[in-house]
């Protein structure tokens, strides 16, 4: 399942091979992944315009287009089994996401549920075995707390003093509080730190 470090790879996949490339066409039929969106509308929005910035706040990323256009924010969400796969003209690609293949092999892109065509033929995919990701225009990523990363020890002592009975592992994970940690790494975080799921993020001392 991706989290935090699975997406940040895809960022930096977007980053490295996804960037200034004039968008040449865009297939966003897939009316569930791409939701509220009818089809052709996020297509409208992309077309001849270019992504200029690959950016991260915990497990949501999204790129900005080309402010020159009608700039629109390209938000991306992996879902459980999600990665972006960049296929160029020349037949290489590189990806960046969740490690699950589901028997997929390099070329293999029958799960692309949203497809950004350059106008040099490459072409940009989130490809979903489990058909779980989202794709949609500007999403309100000023509703995420703190990226995980990055979030000082000042924030994170008032993320789990705030209220009273909330159980630390639901606190740490509600992405309005930290953005960034998912089932997954809560688990490992509580673990090693031999604290209780069910214990009152509240009740935690300072050490």
């Amino acid at each position: 399942m991706p989290e935090l470090p699975e997406v940040e790879s895809a960022r930096a996949v977007i980053e490295r091979n996804g960037l200034r490339r004039l968008i040449a066409d865009v297939d966003d039929s897939d009316t569930y992944v791409c939701r509220p969106h009818v089809p052709g509308e996020i297509r409208h929005a992309l077309l001849g315009s270019e992504l200029i910035t690959a950016m991260r706040q915990g497990k949501s990323m999204w790129c900005q287009t080309d402010p020159s256009s009608a700039a629109v924010t390209l938000g991306i969400h992996l879902g459980m089994s999600g990665k972006i796969v960049i296929a160029d003209a020349d037949g290489t690609e590189v990806d960046g996401g969740d490690y699950w293949e589901g028997g997929r092999r390099p070329g293999d892109y029958r799960w692309a549920r949203f497809t950004v065509t350059f106008e040099d033929g490459g072409r940009m995919m989130l490809v979903d075995p489990r058909r779980l990701g989202r794709i949609r225009l500007n999403p309100p990523i000023e509703q995420l707390g703190p990226d995980a990363q990055r979030i000082t020890s000042v924030q994170f002592r008032a993320v789990l003093a705030a209220g009273t009975t909330e159980p630390v592992k639901a606190r740490i994970m509600d992405q309005r509080r930290i953005a960034g940690i998912g089932n997954l790494l809560a688990d490992e975080i509580l673990w090693r730190a031999r604290i209780h799921p069910a214990r009152a993020a509240s009740s935690l001392t300072t050490p």
